[in-house]
């Protein structure tokens, strides 16, 4: 518990302002393999850097590529990377077979053109190189919480919620393993490790705590009003809370079941 506990406290410092997030970021963390990072490596998606400083706090990450320049610059003061690019994963700007280990945390359920991306990763990856990325399950509407309170009422409902859900989030794949294994199988790359994290009876407060804190619009929303409030909002509260429901994560765990993926691939030429 020690250990996830530390993946929990540095989600929050990251993302003090939307618990949410911060627990979706500290349960993944919590499961890549300990030794899964293999340099040279890329981080494909990189955003402003938060995600490699929870999970590998400690380990010098090669490369880093984005679209946003914004969250680019902000990545710079992370001190983890040795490059960063803005740029488009769909064109990767490096030459064939320079990486060790790509991964992907949160990324690919956002880009329609997925199948072009995982040609690219297979084409930067060395011959038994690895691919480990996030994605959200084929589970994850199921475990949300208003999807289970508006299907007591109509499935149509629970359906519509889950419809916005991901359309709010910008969600293009909500896939099984087996999309993902032909997916890879595809870009000759083979499957070698996965498993379910975010456990559903833990998704539904995350989704609880997600819909909370985007009330409101724009700057006026309640994740944008707690930034502003900086250090004096309660994160020792809020941790503390949140830390018993990650607790309820690790000794209640469906094992079999998840509203996110974790998935290990291997460059297989």
């Amino acid at each position: 518990m020690a250990g996830d506990q530390i993946f929990l406290t540095r989600a929050l410092e990251a993302f003090y302002y939307n618990p949410a997030q911060a627990l979706w970021r500290a349960l993944e963390a919590q499961a890549y393999p300990v030794d899964a990072l293999q340099p040279p490596v890329l981080d494909l998606g990189c955003g402003d850097g938060s995600f490699a400083r929870i999970a590998f706090a400690h380990q010098r990450i090669d490369a880093g590529i984005d679209l946003s320049e914004l969250d680019l610059r902000m990545a710079v003061g992370k001190g983890n990377y040795g490059s960063l690019v803005a740029g488009d994963a769909r064109f990767l700007p490096y030459r064939d077979q320079c990486f060790a280990t790509v991964f992907s945390n949160c990324v690919l359920e956002h880009i329609p053109e997925v199948d072009t991306v995982l040609g690219e990763v297979a084409r930067v990856l060395r011959k038994d190189g690895r691919f480990i990325f996030t994605v959200p399950s084929h589970m994850f509407g199921a475990g949300l919480f208003y999807s289970g309170l508006y299907a007591k009422i109509d499935q149509r409902l629970a359906r519509w919620y889950v419809s916005s859900k991901n359309l709010r989030l910008q969600h293009h794949h909500c896939d099984s393993m087996e999309v993902w294994r032909q997916r890879l199988k595809g870009k000759r790359m083979c499957l070698s490790l996965w498993q379910y994290f975010m456990p559903l009876s833990v998704e539904r407060w995350w989704d609880l705590m997600d819909e909370l804190f985007v009330l409101g619009r724009g700057r006026y929303r309640l994740y944008n009003l707690v930034r502003m409030l900086g250090k004096a909002w309660p994160s020792k509260l809020v941790a503390a809370l949140l830390g018993m429901v990650l607790r309820s994560a690790i000794n209640e765990a469906e094992k079999d079941t998840g509203g996110g993926l974790i998935i290990q691939a291997v460059k297989c030429e």
